[in-house]
């Protein structure tokens, strides 16, 4: 793989495109979910605001920095280079390891106690690309265990995003 700078944001930016496409996430997937679930309580959302919003998350440091550490260790237990038990708990994705769902909280503490409440319902019920990748791990094909965590973590806080920016008034 080509070295990529990590330095520069936009570098890192687009070296996480490129990463998320690898998985088969789009900014599109995230945004229709977006999309979808806020414009029952926000009749002013557009598509074109859910992706603005997913785009600001994206933008965030420590955002990219959560995903560059998903990505690594979600890589490393495909190619099974992670030590025992380790390797055997995140292909696994067991339910009692929590460190993968920690990890996406660092996401949500930017955005509000709204964005944590809409990660565990995205957990939950897992719609359009989170079950997605949490498909990928099920039928064996790329391990997403801290990937769909993270995936969650970025469309809540866009959804966030959206009920701060649009509830005004109240």
């Amino acid at each position: 793989m080509k070295e990529v700078s990590l330095s520069n944001n936009l570098t890192k930016l687009a070296y996480i495109k490129a990463k998320l496409f690898e998985y088969g996430v789009t900014i599109g997937d995230m945004a229709n979910i977006v999309y979808e679930e806020q414009k029952r309580y926000e009749h002013d959302v557009t598509m074109a605001y859910a992706i603005e919003t997913v785009e600001k998350v994206l933008q965030k440091r420590e955002v990219q920095h959560g995903l560059l550490v998903a990505f690594y260790l979600d890589g490393q237990a495909q190619k099974g280079l992670l030590d025992y038990p380790l390797q055997y708990i995140v292909e696994e994705d067991r339910p009692t390891f929590g460190v993968d769902e920690t990890l996406a909280k660092t996401i949500l503490n930017e955005y509000g106690s709204i964005a944590d409440s809409n990660w565990g319902y995205l957990d939950k019920v897992k719609p359009g690309i989170v079950g997605e990748l949490n498909d990928q791990q099920k039928t064996g094909g790329k391990i997403t265990t801290f990937l769909d965590d993270m995936v969650s973590a970025i469309i809540a806080s866009a959804e966030a995003i959206v009920a701060h920016n649009l509830d005004k008034g109240h």
